[in-house]
């Protein structure tokens, strides 16, 4: 679920910044062609949000990077959504603190953390 929660932050910061109340209604939908299997791309998402994707590459001494990087490796195309093996528990430590850093982010370029 945590990487649903990057997913859905991303989704809802492109339609932030394009002042849309639906993710169907955004340039990025409509245009771009980001729908269906697409949406579930991090890196995909992130590339439409420029100043967002600086921050988090250039960000913090590089922490920012390095959690953005721990999620992508570990939210490849139905590795952890559909996985049937168990992880285990330091993986599971590391993308979970990786997501709660970006998440941060996310919620920071929105205006929404305090």
């Amino acid at each position: 679920m945590a990487g649903y929660a990057i997913e859905c932050a991303l989704c809802a910061s492109i339609c932030f910044h394009e002042d849309k109340r639906n993710f169907k209604d955004t340039k990025v939908f409509i245009n771009k062609g980001i729908q269906g299997a697409m949406m579930h791309s991090l890196t995909n998402l992130l590339q439409e949000l420029p100043k967002l994707r600086t921050a988090i590459m250039s960000g913090y001494n590089g922490k920012y990077k390095d959690a953005w990087n721990v999620i992508i490796s570990f939210w490849q195309k139905d590795r952890l959504r559909y996985w049937d093996k168990l992880g285990n528990e330091s993986d599971s430590k590391r993308f979970i603190e990786s997501v709660r850093i970006i998440h941060r982010v996310i919620l920071n370029y929105q205006g929404e953390a305090s």
